[in-house]
């Protein structure tokens, strides 16, 4: 009985995986800069496809993200305004709120993974002291 349990866990596990990338695959990669087409997923872009780092974003940043991104168990609170100050390299959404991009770089310029802006320990702890 517990054999047949966990091979049709394990079963189900692997479907869960080969479905999310499967769906990957559908989905254009907005976060891949080579492919200058990405950029209108987030960003208003002009009707030659010229575009600019400092173009504005199509709508809420948390909700941008959320079209592609399904939260996990282990998400960051996003949409709040934090209590303390954060470093410029963590920038905050024009009305001062957390939110994905203030942890995560989705231009990947520090090449840091997950897409963070800085190390995953100097991160955490420049909102979270020890």
């Amino acid at each position: 009985m517990k054999v047949r349990v966990f091979f049709l866990t394990a079963i189900g596990v692997l479907l869960l995986v080969f479905k999310g990338s499967a769906e990957k695959a559908d989905r254009p990669e907005i976060h891949n800069f080579k492919n200058d087409k990405a950029c209108g997923e987030c960003h208003t872009v002009s009707a030659d496809r010229q575009i600019e780092e400092s173009t504005e974003l199509k709508g809420d940043p948390v909700k941008l993200c959320l079209g592609c991104h399904s939260p996990g168990g282990n998400d960051h609170p996003v949409d709040f305004v934090p209590e303390r100050e954060l470093p410029e390299e963590l920038p905050l959404s024009k009305e001062g709120k957390l939110v994905c991009h203030t942890c995560h770089d989705p231009h990947n310029r520090s090449g840091i993974s997950p897409m963070l802006q800085m190390e995953p320990t100097e991160l955490c702890l420049a909102c979270h002291p020890k």
